[in-house]
């Protein structure tokens, strides 16, 4: 209450400042000074832009058009969308990449396997060269697994810096997943996580932190033998919803185009370039030890 109070009186002593100086100086004075302000400032503008550009940068977002960005030191931005060259079914740029990161991740993993267990990986390092709009990135991580060998899992999640799960049995059909969030980075992010396994998938958002309580009822005997055999599943989802749908863009554009064998046909043609075909031998060897 005190600092709303401070904040209070603050605010009204700037009004009746603001109110003071207009019935000192009169409307007049006050267009005056902001037609100067106005002047100093597109002056200011022009002469940055008389100087030329901080930087200049030359990318393409995650739907294929080109964007051309331009800073200057004024307070100035200008940017160039172009849009793509080509159709989004034949941009095989971003497939071919990914698929040789998917190569090198391969790799990395086969020579940690050969070093003892390999650990699910975590949002911060499942393709630490990659960005969050980047393909397949909208998927989500393992987080936990719990039943009742063993009943509690922790994760440090995107929000939450500490999230505990614990699996809680309440008869032969239905049981209780307790989770605990704790340690949120601010007060607006959140959390969310996929509980599933082949009976069940549930999505669950969590905004406060606390204790939340997931109550699954099993209504079948393959859910019933599914949860006796592995529990449920916790998967935590990395990024933000806009990051999420370019991802899922450019992961599409994986899996459109070269579906038949007909050339001619616009979208599910075969439109493979011999690049792609070349990287996808790599891949194949790689990957799955076959020689084509």
């Amino acid at each position: 209450m005190k600092s709303f109070a401070l904040a209070t009186v603050a605010f009204a002593s700037a009004a009746s400042a603001q109110n003071l100086f207009e019935q000192i100086l009169g409307d007049d004075a006050i267009q005056y000074v902001q037609q100067v302000t106005d002047s100093v400032d597109s002056l200011l503008m022009d002469a940055s832009d008389k100087i030329g550009p901080l930087s200049q940068t030359v990318s393409k977002n995650k739907f294929g058009c080109v964007v051309e960005e331009t800073i200057f030191a004024h307070p100035h931005t200008e940017k160039v969308i172009t849009a793509p060259l080509v159709p989004y079914h034949m941009d095989y740029v971003q497939q071919e990449a990914h698929l040789r990161d998917s190569i090198d991740r391969h790799a990395k993993k086969v020579l940690q396997a050969a070093n003892g267990p390999v650990t699910p990986a975590t949002c911060s390092d499942r393709s630490p060269a990659s960005t969050p709009s980047d393909f397949g990135m909208f998927l989500p991580v393992f987080a936990a697994q719990v039943d009742a060998a063993n009943p509690t899992g922790t994760y440090a999640g995107h929000c939450f810096e500490e999230i505990t799960f614990e699996y809680e049995p309440i008869d032969e059909t239905s049981f209780n997943v307790n989770v605990t969030t704790s340690k949120p980075k601010n007060h607006l992010c959140k959390d969310v996580i996929l509980f599933a396994n082949t009976e069940i998938q549930h999505f669950e958002v969590f905004f406060f932190h606390g204790t939340h309580k997931l109550t699954f009822q099993m209504n079948t005997p393959e859910a019933q033998a599914d949860v006796g055999f592995g529990g449920i599943k916790a998967f935590a989802f990395c990024e933000n919803v806009i990051q999420d749908v370019e991802s899922l863009w450019t992961t599409l554009k994986g899996f459109v185009g070269g579906i038949t064998d007909h050339p001619k046909w616009p979208i599910i043609g075969s439109h493979v370039p011999p690049y792609m075909e070349k990287v996808n031998v790599e891949f194949i060897k790689e990957n799955i030890g076959v020689t084509l």
